[in-house]
């Protein structure tokens, strides 16, 4: 396991952990399909939370890396259903948090800008999106183009006024920041 650690994969263990939340990422869809009780609603929000936590712990311990997770949210990044999107890049954005910032390079922090510049007009997202872009200004220093890209997607390809209050203040404080 410590080899398949060190090529860039994942162990067995890691990617199980992985395979899980992508598929309770996708499950997220099915259930907002219809309505669950409020104990199935608990549930469901204790097996998200926890599972969570394994892929925090896993990327923490440095048993799967940032890139083994992109590939493994792969398709709840891109479902056709709003909620595992959503889910997928919340689960993205907090794992963004815990990778620690020497793992952050510049190659992936380019990828990771792109792609949630990329998903600001994904409306059901935006709260999650600003939440990783957030994190990408706060851990890494980015270029001043890749600042301008992200005033220009925010201001001129995104519709900023359409978000919740609680969204539009977040975005207009990246553009500020």
């Amino acid at each position: 396991a410590e080899s398949t650690k060190r090529s860039g994969g994942a162990s067995m263990a890691a990617a199980s952990v992985l395979s899980d939340a992508a598929a309770l990422c996708c499950a997220e869809a099915e259930t907002a399909q219809r309505q669950l009780t409020a104990q199935e609603e608990q549930a469901l929000g204790i097996k998200r939370q926890l599972q969570q936590e394994r892929v925090l712990s896993a990327l923490g311990n440095r048993d799967v890396s940032l890139r083994d997770l992109v590939v493994a949210l792969g398709e709840p990044l891109t479902h056709a259903e709003s909620p595992a999107r959503k889910s997928a890049v919340a689960l993205l954005s907090r794992a963004l948090e815990a990778v620690p910032v020497e793992l952050l390079d510049e190659k992936s922090t380019d990828h990771l800008f792109e792609f949630y510049c990329s998903r600001l007009q994904d409306y059901p997202c935006a709260a999650e999106v600003i939440s990783g872009l957030r994190v990408l200004l706060d851990r890494s220093s980015l270029a001043e183009a890749q600042l301008s890209r992200l005033s220009t997607s925010l201001l001129d390809e995104s519709d900023v006024r359409c978000l919740p209050q609680r969204e539009r203040y977040a975005a207009i404080e990246l553009v500020m920041s």
